[in-house]
């Protein structure tokens, strides 16, 4: 019959379990920690990346703001727009000619009452007055979205503008001119900040991407994120196989249009200096934690194990000894109060041991008392328990069962002991008294259970009979023995 010890057990897993724990607090740290710096790296990088398009678009600002200027002070042109006059088809002519020469998408010439004289490309949208008014004001930085005409369908481009007044020698025009922001200059910005970039602006209630590196369905994620007032402020995105870091910046654009640039980078080219550390940790994590449960097993093997068994295992029976006892019984009682599982306790008492170890010596009594152990695991079940109670005494729990059960039980245990014992003196013949008391039906707690129990076999001894189950009238039969 086996018994299992948890108690030394429990204290050496709950040891592991926090050691295991500890390792994995550590690993969850260092990768939250790499989390952390690569995400402020990013970020670093991100605002970095502002400012070298900022830097990359104030160097082609200059270069247009140059070439207008160049454009506006040259004899030919200033005369030419004089004399044309009306003539729309020459000045377009000449703007394309000199839009050309100057790599530019977009030259607008205006009057000075602010009504367009000619534009390249010719199928722009600028019935608005007020948008011509703010093209020509624009003398810094600026950008602007135009609505492009093709066929039925219309459509929104970005364009980088710089304006310069036309002067013969009093003002007599305006020409805007400015480059759109499409597919090369953002593989531009790519290919020199290692970052990604989308232009997005509001027209109305809805958002509109101008041009991207990114996916369509990376930006309508953070176009369905964003607020105005989240500018400067890193949004994290998440895409199918990554996580990208975004910061929209505000650039600055005609009549109040509300533009922004995103500059975006995903985490995994931060992390990817932290992926083999990482990965090694793991391998360490894996390799400890494989090493700690060989070390349990070794330890409760040659150690914990034996230390318990010689803790809980009576050394000449091999029985459980009286702790054990106390750890089954409470497994029975909780057993009861969670399920209602009854169970009984029976004590078993050698009659004439005293007298044999006495006159044929401790070793004959030893093995009487070995026998006996071995007796009684052969003839109890596999869910019974027995304990060495104390010098002749033995202690039987059995759960889960009636009292008819139990009294069968006691008739085969009687039986099995009363079978001749073959010592070195010759065989020798002993009997046993049993006590039995059930829980619930004689008490719910050890010490009544106990003492009913051994009011039982005391009944047994003095009646001669091989078990007694307990009845109320016993304390009367115990009391009137005693006078």
């Amino acid at each position: 019959m086996k018994h299992n010890f948890y108690d030394s057990k429990k204290i050496l897993y709950m040891l592991i379990s926090i050691l295991i724990l500890i390792q994995f607090g550590a690993f969850y740290v260092q990768i939250y920690s790499n989390r952390k710096i690569a995400k402020e790296t990013v970020s670093e990088e991100l605002t970095l990346g502002a400012h070298v398009f900022y830097r990359l678009l104030e160097s082609r600002h200059q270069h247009l703001k140059q070439t207008a200027e160049v454009l506006v002070r040259d004899y030919g042109f200033v005369e030419s727009v004089a004399i044309a006059g009306s003539d729309a088809l020459t000045i377009e002519s000449m703007l394309k000619n000199h839009g050309e020469r100057a790599s530019a998408t977009l030259v607008i010439l205006s009057d000075t009452s602010k009504s367009i004289i000619a534009a390249v490309p010719a199928n722009l949208d600028l019935a608005s007055q007020s948008f011509i008014t703010g093209l020509n004001q624009q003398s810094a930085l600026h950008f602007a979205s135009v609505t492009i005409v093709e066929g039925d369908q219309r459509r929104e481009q970005l364009f980088h503008i710089v304006n310069s007044a036309v002067r013969a020698p009093n003002h007599i025009a305006d020409l805007t001119m400015g480059y759109d922001i499409g597919a090369d200059f953002m593989n531009d910005l790519h290919d020199l900040t290692d970052m990604d970039f989308f232009f997005i602006s509001k027209q109305g209630d809805a958002w509109i991407t101008h041009a991207s590196t990114l996916p369509a369905s990376l930006v309508n994620s953070f176009v369905g994120r964003f607020k105005p007032s989240e500018i400067k402020t890193n949004i994290e995105i998440s895409a199918e196989k990554d996580k990208f870091m975004m910061l929209a910046v505000p650039i600055s654009a005609v009549n109040g249009q509300d533009i922004f640039v995103v500059v975006a980078k995903p985490l995994s080219k931060a992390m990817k200096a932290y992926q083999r550390s990482e990965q090694f940790l793991g391998y360490l994590l894996t390799t400890t934690i494989f090493l700690s449960m060989v070390a349990i097993y070794f330890v409760t093997k040659k150690m914990v194990f034996p230390l318990s068994q010689q803790a809980n295992i009576d050394n000449l029976t091999g029985l459980g000894n009286r702790r054990v006892f106390l750890m089954v019984f409470n497994r029975a009682l909780q057993n009861l109060q969670k399920s209602g599982t009854p169970f009984a306790l029976l004590l078993l008492d050698l009659n004439r041991f005293k007298h044999i170890n006495d006159t044929l010596g401790h070793d004959v009594g030893d093995l009487v008392l070995k026998t006996t152990a071995e007796r009684l695991k052969q003839t109890l079940r596999t869910s019974d328990s027995v304990m060495r109670f104390g010098g002749d005494e033995f202690a039987i729990l059995i759960e889960n069962c009636s009292e008819e059960t139990v009294c069968a039980i006691a008739e085969k245990i009687s039986h099995a002991i009363a079978m001749p014992i073959s010592a070195p003196t010759g065989d020798l013949s002993i009997y046993g008294s049993i006590g039995i008391a059930m829980a619930p039906k004689n008490g719910r707690d050890i010490e009544t259970l106990i003492k009913k129990s051994d009011k039982a076999m005391y009944v047994s001894k003095t009646e001669n009979i091989s078990y007694w189950c307990y009845q109320e009238q016993d304390n009367t039969i115990v009391a009137a023995a005693l006078f």
